[in-house]
C-alpha cells in the first residue's frame, strides 16, 4: 500500500518560515520513498521530511531535496512505532511569481506485516550463519 500527499507551497516562501505540513500515517514501516516536484519549478522549491525534531529525509541535516520534472526516490526501512505516527514536511519555496505542488509518496507496510517479515528475515540469517558455519559446510573445505 501507499500513502500520497500534495502540498502547494506559495511563491516567496522562504527556508526560514517553510510551509510545515503533518503527514499522518499508521503503525508501520515505510520502504520506499518518492517525491515529484513539478516541471518549470527549476530547482526553487526545497523539501525536508521529519519525525519530530529530527530531519529523516536526507540525511544529512544541512541538506533539502529539490529537483524538477523527474521523481525522486529512494528504498528504505523506516518504523513509525509511536504514536501519533506522523512526519513533517517543511516545503519552501524561492520562486518569485508561482506557487508549485510537491507531491510524495510513501511505500508502507502496516506494522504487523512488517514484523512478520522482519521475523522471516532473521530466520534466514540464523539459517545461513547456520548453514554456512555448520559441519556441512566445514566437511566441503576439507
Amino acid at each position: 500500500m501507499f500513502y500520497e500527499f500534495r502540498i502547494t507551497t506559495p511563491a516567496n516562501t522562504p527556508a526560514s518560515a517553510p510551509l510545515q505540513t503533518e503527514l499522518q500515517l499508521d503503525a508501520g514501516a515505510i520502504t520506499a520513498v518518492e517525491v515529484l516536484f513539478p516541471s518549470g519549478c527549476i530547482g526553487l522549491v526545497h523539501l525536508t521530511i521529519s519525525d519530530e525534531l529530527h530531519q529523516v529525509w536526507p540525511v544529512n541535516a544541512d541538506a533539502d531535496i529539490s529537483g524538477d520534472t523527474f521523481p525522486i526516490g529512494w528504498r528504505d526501512d523506516f518504523e513509525l512505532t509511536d504514536t501519533p505516527y506522523t512526519l513533517r514536511a517543511d516545503v519552501w519555496n524561492l520562486d518569485d511569481s508561482y506557487e508549485h505542488t510537491v507531491t510524495i509518496r510513501f511505500e508502507f507496510v502496516p506494522l504487523a506485516t512488517w514484523r512478520r517479515r522482519q521475523r522471516a528475515g532473521d530466520a534466514l540469517d540464523y539459517l545461513a550463519r547456520w548453514f554456512g558455519t555448520g559441519p556441512a559446510a566445514a566437511a566441503t573445505e576439507g
